[in-house]
This record gives C-alpha cells, sequence and structure tokens, in this order.
C-alpha cells in the first residue's frame, strides 16, 4: 500500500482492525498532498499528511519507507489481506507546449531585499524543483530596478553582477542561433 493519502486512509482504517503494516516508495508520507502543499500559502495540504502520518502512529502501524512493494516482499511478509493503493499518476494537461519537456530557456529575474524576500525564497524553491523540466534555468536577482545591474548569487550582489541587458540580449542571441 502507498503512503499518500488513500494508502494512509486505508492504512488507518485497517488498523483500527488488524493491519499494522504502511509500505512507501518513497522517503516519506504525504503522496501528492507534499506537492500540493510546496507553494506559499498551501501549507494546509503538508499539515494534513503530518496529521494522518501522526495518525499511523498513533494506531502503531509500522511504516516502512522506499520500500516498493513486489512478489518477493509479499512472499516474504505473507499478509492475509492487502490493499493495494497506487498513488496518484502524472497527466498530460492538454495546454499546447506541454509535450516540450526539457525544451525551454528560463531566465529568472527575482527581486530581492524587503517585503519581497519571501516571495523570491517560495520561487527559488519551485523553478528549483521543476528544473528538469526546463532545458536550461538561471536565477538572477536584482533589487527595485531591473534594467540597471543583476547577480547569480545575492550573496556576491556587491560583487559579481552583470547589465541586464547583457544577459537579456545574450538570451536572444543563444534563441536566434
Amino acid at each position: 500500500m502507498s503512503g499518500g493519502v488513500s494508502g494512509m486512509a486505508a492504512a488507518a482504517a485497517a488498523a483500527e482492525r488488524t493491519c499494522r503494516h504502511l509500505f512507501e516508495k518513497s522517503l516519506h508520507l504525504g503522496g501528492q498532498l507534499r506537492l500540493a502543499g510546496a507553494p506559499p500559502g498551501r501549507d494546509e495540504f503538508v499539515v494534513l499528511a503530518e496529521d494522518l502520518s501522526q495518525r499511523l502512529i498513533d494506531l502503531n502501524v509500522r511504516v516502512i519507507l522506499n520500500q516498493t512493494v513486489d512478489a518477493e516482499l509479499l512472499a516474504k511478509e505473507k499478509p492475509d489481506s492487502l490493499i493495494l493503493a497506487t498513488g496518484g499518476e502524472p497527466v498530460d494537461p492538454p495546454i499546447p507546449g506541454a509535450k516540450y519537456h526539457n525544451k525551454v530557456r528560463v531566465l529568472l529575474f527575482l527581486d530581492v531585499g524587503g517585503s519581497m524576500d519571501v516571495h523570491v525564497k517560495a520561487c527559488e524553491v519551485l523553478f528549483s524543483a521543476a528544473s528538469t523540466e526546463f532545458k536550461h534555468l538561471e536565477f538572477f536577482y536584482f533589487h527595485n530596478f531591473i534594467y540597471e545591474k543583476v547577480w547569480r548569487d545575492n550573496r556576491r550582489r556587491r560583487n559579481e553582477t552583470f547589465s541586464f541587458w547583457d544577459v537579456f540580449l545574450g538570451c536572444l542571441a543563444y534563441l536566434w542561433s
């Protein structure tokens, strides 16, 4: 059984009767709830995943992470019954261009300093998590006025700056080559 929402709910219901094991192929419980809770302001999904995980602890369910259930494991464990929760399967959205996996070049310019910092961190996390979907991903930072200088590492913003126009025109030259 998987450690997503359905798997955890089924394990909790079964634990009230006889079930005492839950196998999850990833390194954490929560399945799609973790992904849904990644954007800023959506942490209620992560809280739900943690609540369901805690319920399994309270019911003394043995959770085995990083374990795929296969015929060999079933032969070893010899369960009296089995609930199979396969987890969510990704769906290709009907969006023009969605099939261009790893063909998009992204230059991400983030305004740092002051009230934007919390949003900048969230953007960094989200785009970094999706970095395998892009052919090329570069972060650049600026403060208040993008048309001056930009930098790649916010800790070195005083030492290693680039002209915004050099970066932008360099990207255009790359695209047209």
